[in-house]
């Protein structure tokens, strides 16, 4: 097996595996095949047009996962997604401009998807068994996954649970069609708020261990916990579909517009289409640690599959009353530019109509660039905007606890006590950082 075979496979083995480390790619070319422009008066996440920004997405010291791709990686895509012509251009460019041995995880969770693109011709043998090898492990490890999550949800049935999946294991089966295309770190499954205390102690005589001490109390400050089984896999228990969702019917209309879906021998539901891009785009329009731009081709296979059963009248409405303008924008807008996907011309028009608070634009950069150092009226616009949501499903009575226990929760405090404390330390820490 060559080289870059193996590393493909490590690239997306399960999460137990701690011992491997990518690097980001530095290529030496910075002009892009595809570079992302928007004119639009709402975009406010990054300069995407300017060489510096590309340069450094593109530079060993970057913090890992930008939403949106370096111009390798927009080649990448392109290669994957489009036809023809265009993507043996691609295709050849990408070749022409990284090192196939230091890829970043970004881009080896999108092999699979070329491998399934590759033309049949003028292909080295070592890219072509690389992505061959990279979309039988992604079989292989997302029908492990797909079957836990297949027993966990008859497990939450038999208990009287309704349940939905999300993110891969509700794209997988709707979307891809093939386990083997989408890499998946672990499945998602989401419960209605009165049932997450049965769902976490029905997870636990399944063997199943929450990352957190007590899981039961993240339900007041977040929309999802984490668990793991003995073997390392790890499904995240929902109640919320998104973080925006802190009343308890926010989610009510999702459920509603659920679509069944079958995961091995398990009957659940799943986001409609519609509901499904607008979280796709919200979900992939964040940093993570792992360069996320699988989300492109999650919202090119809905598109692709469900265009005709999308309703943009709808997306737009969800857009503006869960304050959501600022990534669908940015999302669909690179979608458009980049992949020519069929979106209709007016929506991108009618997101910029739509009114943006200051300390949500503020959110919205935080959440593409964390690691940017905050002047400190930032950093207390950023906790407003947060608390202001939060503080949006409690009564004001309960607020005092309330916004210590979301402190608590946001900034990993053991205990209540300790909050004080932490408060001190942290001013502290930023008035010494001050001018």
């Amino acid at each position: 097996m060559t080289s870059i075979a193996a590393a493909v496979i490590t690239s997306i083995t399960m999460p137990g595996d701690q011992n491997i480390k990518f690097v980001q790619t530095r290529p030496d070319i910075i002009n892009p095949l595809v570079t992302y422009r928007s004119s639009s008066k709402l975009l406010i996440s990054h300069d995407t047009t300017n060489p510096d920004f590309w340069k450094r997405m593109n530079s060993a010291d970057s913090n890992g996962g930008w939403c949106w791709p370096t111009p390798i990686q927009g080649m990448l895509l392109r290669a994957a997604l489009l036809a023809g012509e265009q993507a043996e251009e691609a295709l050849k460019q990408w070749t022409d401009s990284v090192d196939l041995q230091q890829l970043d995880t970004g881009s080896c969770r999108l092999l699979p998807l070329l491998y399934r693109n590759l033309p049949a011709q003028n292909v080295e043998d070592a890219l072509l068994e690389g992505c061959m090898e990279a979309y039988r492990t992604c079989f292989l490890e997302n029908e492990v996954l797909l079957n836990t999550a297949a027993g966990l949800l008859n497990v939450f049935q038999q208990a009287g649970l309704a349940t939905m999946v999300l993110k891969g294991s509700a794209l997988i089966p709707l979307y891809y069609r093939d386990s083997g295309l989408r890499p998946m770190a672990d499945c998602d499954l989401l419960v209605h708020v009165e049932d997450v205390p049965k769902a976490i102690s029905l997870l636990g005589d399944c063997g199943w261990k929450p990352e957190y001490d007590d899981p039961k109390r993240r339900v007041l400050v977040a929309h999802s916990t984490p668990f793991a089984d003995g073997a390392g896999r790890q499904v995240d228990l929902h109640w919320h579909v998104m973080w925006e969702c802190w009343h308890a019917d926010d989610d009510d209309a999702f459920w509603k517009r659920s679509v069944p879906v079958q995961i091995h021998n398990a009957s659940t539901r799943a986001l409609d289409p519609t509901d499904q891009l607008l979280h796709v785009c919200w979900h992939g329009a964040r940093w993570d640690q792992t360069p996320p731009v699988r989300w492109i081709a999650d919202a090119m296979m809905i598109l692709r599959t469900a265009s005709e059963e999308i309703d943009w009248t709808r997306l737009v409405a969800q857009a503006r009353s869960r304050h959501l303008s600022l990534p669908l924008y940015d999302c669909l807008n690179y979608l458009r530019s980049a992949l020519d996907a069929a979106i209709p011309s007016e929506i991108p028009r009618l997101l910029t109509d739509i009114p943006v608070f200051v300390n949500e634009r503020l959110g919205y950069r935080i959440a593409n660039d964390p690691f940017k150092p905050r002047t400190n009226l930032e950093i207390l616009q950023a906790l407003s905007y947060d608390l202001t949501w939060f503080l949006s499903s409690t009564r004001m009575r309960d607020w005092p606890i309330a916004c210590a226990r979301f402190l608590q929760d946001k900034w990993k405090i053991g205990r209540l006590r300790e909050i004080p404390f932490v408060l001190s330390v942290r001013a502290l820490r930023r008035l010494g950082k001050s001018p």
